[in-house]
């Protein structure tokens, strides 16, 4: 199993076949679960993939300054093992996940040159296939720990106040 982004998923491939029978509407509805489901896994193993990328642009000593730091705040934040928005909490939770991570990595790729992009992907493909560990980075984790405690602390004392 690998864990993306908090999330454990299967590398099994889902297939179905759809039978003509009687209530065929209920298979075929099955069916397309299972593409939509395979659609979602598929996006979900490419974005890991953009991300371990963006990573290794990070890294990388040709890439301008502002890409850098725009991939180390998106990358932080995508292997940050705390999100900002926790993800228990319905809805918004997983809206980081879906929306703000992909959005980050698609401007950031915008600022790279492609020769770069082209020689991160292919280091992340290698790294993926070697199936390595996600890296984690615990410094974003302190940074969105900290803006969690200001928080409460801006909470408490506009509590205490009233």
């Amino acid at each position: 199993m690998n864990t993306i982004y908090g999330a454990k998923w299967s590398n099994v491939k889902v297939e179905v076949e759809v039978a003509p029978v009687s209530g065929g509407v209920a298979k075929k509805s099955h069916a397309q679960k299972a593409i939509m489901w395979q659609r979602i896994l598929s996006r979900a193993r490419q974005l890991k993939a953009e991300t371990i990328t963006l990573w290794f642009c990070c890294k990388h000593p040709a890439t301008p300054m502002a890409a850098k730091i725009l991939a180390t705040i998106v990358v932080a934040y995508a292997l940050s093992p705390i999100d900002l928005i926790p993800d228990f909490i319905p809805v918004i939770g997983y809206l980081d996940d879906v929306i703000l991570i992909p959005i980050g990595i698609y401007f950031t790729l915008k600022l790279v040159p492609q020769p770069i992009i082209d020689e991160c992907r292919g280091k992340a493909r290698v790294w993926l296939e070697a199936r390595q560990a996600k890296p984690r980075n615990y410094m974003a984790a302190g940074v969105i720990v900290i803006v969690w405690l200001c928080l409460l602390w801006w909470v408490w004392r506009w509590y205490k106040g009233s």
